[in-house]
């Protein structure tokens, strides 16, 4: 069973997931050596090092996190404003 979060709560949910998760890609990119020893032996199928693949794949976890959370931001001051969100619900839609 689970009930409705209030507003704060849902905040702070989305600030922690935020500081939880961001760090992962940051060091990923930042690293001046491979972070996992399986992958230094593993072939390079890509053509990259496996710096380079380690620091790609950081950059990306970033970008992809801050998408997202820019979106989830975007929602929080949206609806702070009292702008309408449009949501794509049909009327004639009956709930189980």
């Amino acid at each position: 069973m689970s009930w409705p979060a209030s507003t704060s709560t849902t905040r702070s949910r989305a600030f922690a997931a935020f500081i939880l998760a961001s760090p992962l890609g940051i060091v990923l990119s930042l690293l001046s050596s491979p972070a996992y020893g399986f992958y230094v032996g593993a072939p390079n199928v890509w053509g990259l090092s496996d710096l380079a693949d380690q620091q790609l794949a950081g950059v990306t976890m970033s970008v992809e996190q801050a998408a997202v959370f820019f979106g989830v931001g975007a929602f929080f001051v949206l609806r702070d404003r009292g702008t309408e969100i449009p949501v794509n619900v049909r009327s004639d839609m009956k709930l189980a």
